[in-house]
């Protein structure tokens, strides 16, 4: 039913479509020997196509054989957001509203809501906006208001339900009727997720492709019907009246509907999480009572302590909270009438103090050479160094080898520790502060590379033209028939000049022959192996004349 203006009907009806796979309560079609059925379309300005001379702004609906077709109820789009009114509902172009109660029909209006920020001003804005497009709705033969809720105008599910409330209460007291909600499968599953929220109000539910009723009622069960009177498609619903709202109440504003005052109810889903030492709550609404919720009370358990936050904030901070104490945490919710009861108890939370493992580590050495491995533990909140606890140091070779633990130490006064790793492999470092009752774990990861060590040296540093100069070498660890490559410096980069292998020892050996007079430079090169890096050797320089 979504009659935003920019939206194309066959996109809504798509999504309608999707929505079917969640479950939302169904009930069995009545038989047809049953009771009577009452059902109608709803219509908005796009049921007045083709605009000729005589109807320069659209076609007509002939409301009496709507009428004289069956139907027996139309809802008509009153208005949308807090400025556009549908110039089919009273005029300036047609009346569809008035009309349609003429022809016989009981008759409604809807609302197709923008939600956003701030959410009372703007739900009160928009709830009043469109009591005045309507009028008056407690006359035989009318429906109760209802808002059309599709979009959540990037409002969170606890904002959105909030503004839902807000918005129907405030119409409540503005028209005397208890006002429906409109909206579908996955939007009331999802964006909403919140039913007892919205309980107290009858629910009009967009269900296509299927014979079995929504838990609604009134039932939107087609975009597609023809009626007469009305061209084109058209969307029709059928009053089904499972949540308990008859169909002598919600089709007639003269039978008196009075609310009890009533608090709120209590809060939903409550859940807290801990960071450090602050815990933070949040929840969902509940039904709102009577009147619009304007605080929630949220109190810790033990000591009591209580936060207070305004009734469109769904969450509450418990700061500097004792270390290793378990806590819980429920939830009031205050209208004008009351406070409402307690919520249940979220889940229990146990403040610990923030902790930081800061590792400073080489990133790279060279094999069998000292590598500096050192970390610092401190408070992530102050700062502050913690001394004499246990820091293990875990080493591994690969993503997907085991965690070997290398090391067990305690930190200094100033929250230090230091040793020194003679690695033959690359790796990564794992450094672990297990924690404490008072103190959170702390974790800090470092990679590190091992390179081989190449050596090179030249027979002799001056040649002749033409003449052999052998250039050898050894590299360590000894990987057998390792290749090893040959490099000459030209215009500033590497460039291979020759390749060769190691034999069971390590050692190398090339041949240089210059043919040209001048100084090069070469040195030694191996690509990595068994988990280390590559490596090369010093620079060794040849001058040739």
């Amino acid at each position: 039913m979504h009659r935003c203006q920019t939206l194309p009907r066959r996109l809504l009806a798509a999504s309608f479509a999707v929505a079917l796979a969640v479950p939302i309560g169904l009930l069995a079609m009545p038989q047809a020997a049953a009771a009577k059925v009452y059902d109608g379309p709803d219509v908005a300005s796009y049921q007045h196509p083709n605009p000729t001379k005589k109807h320069p702004h659209g076609q007509p609906i002939n409301w009496r054989a709507v009428r004289k077709s069956g139907k027996e109820f139309a809802i008509v789009k009153a208005s949308e957001g807090s400025a556009y009114v549908n110039p089919y509902f009273d005029g300036p172009y047609f009346r569809d509203y008035p009309d349609a109660r003429a022809a016989g029909l009981v008759h409604g209006a809807y609302h197709f809501a923008r939600p956003t920020k701030p959410i009372v001003s703007s739900a009160n804005q928009q709830a009043k906006f469109f009591a005045s497009v309507i009028g008056t709705v407690t006359t035989h033969r009318t429906l109760p208001p209802a808002l059309d809720l599709e979009v959540n105008g990037g409002l969170s599910r606890a904002q959105l339900v909030t503004w839902a409330q807000d918005f129907l209460l405030k119409l409540r007291s503005l028209t005397d009727r208890t006002p429906m909600l409109y909206t579908y499968p996955a939007f009331w599953t999802g964006s909403l997720a919140d039913p007892k929220a919205l309980a107290r109000y009858p629910l009009w539910m967009a269900h296509y492709g299927t014979k079995q009723a929504p838990v609604a009622d009134l039932w939107q069960y087609t975009s597609t019907a023809h009626v007469k009177g009305i061209i084109g498609a058209v969307d029709l619903s059928r009053f089904v009246g499972a949540t308990g709202f008859p169909w002598k109440t919600l089709s007639d504003g003269t039978v008196s509907t009075p609310w009890s005052p009533a608090p709120p109810h209590a809060p939903l889903s409550a859940a807290a999480s801990i960071a450090g030492t602050t815990a933070t709550v949040h929840w969902m609404p509940g039904d709102a009572g009577t009147s619009r919720v304007t605080k929630y009370v949220v109190q810790a358990t033990p000591g009591n302590a209580t936060q207070t936050v305004s009734g469109t904030h769904f969450s509450a901070a418990f700061p500097n909270l004792h270390t290793g104490t378990s806590y819980s945490f429920t939830i009031r919710a205050v209208n004008a009438v009351d406070t409402g009861p307690v919520s249940k108890p979220t889940n229990s939370v146990v403040p610990v103090l923030p902790t930081k493992l800061s590792v400073s580590v080489p990133t790279d050495v060279a094999y069998g050479g000292a590598l500096a491995w050192q970390a610092k533990l401190t408070r992530s909140d102050t700062k502050a160094a913690l001394a004499n606890k246990r820091i293990l140091l875990f080493r591994r070779t690969t993503p997907t080898s085991p965690w070997k633990r290398i090391r067990t130490l305690h930190t200094n006064a100033s929250g230090r520790v230091a040793t020194t790793i003679h690695p033959k492999h690359s790796g990564e470092f794992e450094a672990v502060y297990t924690g404490s009752s008072s103190y959170a774990r702390a974790t800090d990861f470092e990679n590190f590379v091992v390179h081989p060590i190449v050596t090179s040296t030249l027979s002799s540093d001056t040649a002749a033209q033409g003449a052999t100069v052998m250039m050898t070498g050894t590299v360590t660890p000894v990987v057998a028939h390792q290749k090893v490559t040959r490099q000459r410096l030209i215009n500033g980069k590497w460039v291979a000049k020759g390749t060769t292998r190691v034999n069971r020892h390590g050692h190398f050996s090339f041949a240089l022959r210059p043919s040209r007079t001048g100084t090069y430079l070469y040195r030694a090169w191996v690509g990595p192996a068994g988990h280390r890096a590559s490596g090369h050797s010093h620079r060794v320089q040849l001058t040739v004349s």
